[in-house]
């Protein structure tokens, strides 16, 4: 996809989600299956986490920006999201470059 049409297809699908807040205002259930376009880039508000749409529809949690080596990332069509937002969205396998360590209940990157 060429880097034009895939920031219009970053804008055609910001424009719905703020169209769907705006009819249903607090309910954020219209995007909840919205299909992202590959690429972009995810932030969760006020936090320094971030997701990127897979080619798979679905969002992956980036742990890492190597994890993201050799996948397409649209860093400028970056979208910020709340809580309740991101959890109506479908997510996948977090993007690791290294497995997670679990030491009792406490889990490390």
């Amino acid at each position: 996809m060429k880097k034009g049409m895939g920031r219009i297809a970053t804008f055609v699908w910001v424009m719905a989600l703020l169209l769907s807040l705006a009819v249903a205002p607090g309910q954020g259930r219209g995007v909840a299956h919205a299909a992202l376009p590959p690429g972009t880039s995810v932030a969760l508000q006020g936090t320094p986490h971030l997701w990127i749409a897979g080619e798979d529809g679905l969002l992956h949690w980036a742990g890492d920006t190597r994890a993201l080596a050799g996948r397409t990332v649209n860093w400028a069509g970056r979208l910020t999201v709340t809580l309740e937002q991101l959890r109506a969205q479908r997510r996948g396998d977090p993007w690791l470059s290294a497995g997670l360590l679990k030491d009792g209940d406490l889990i490390y990157l």
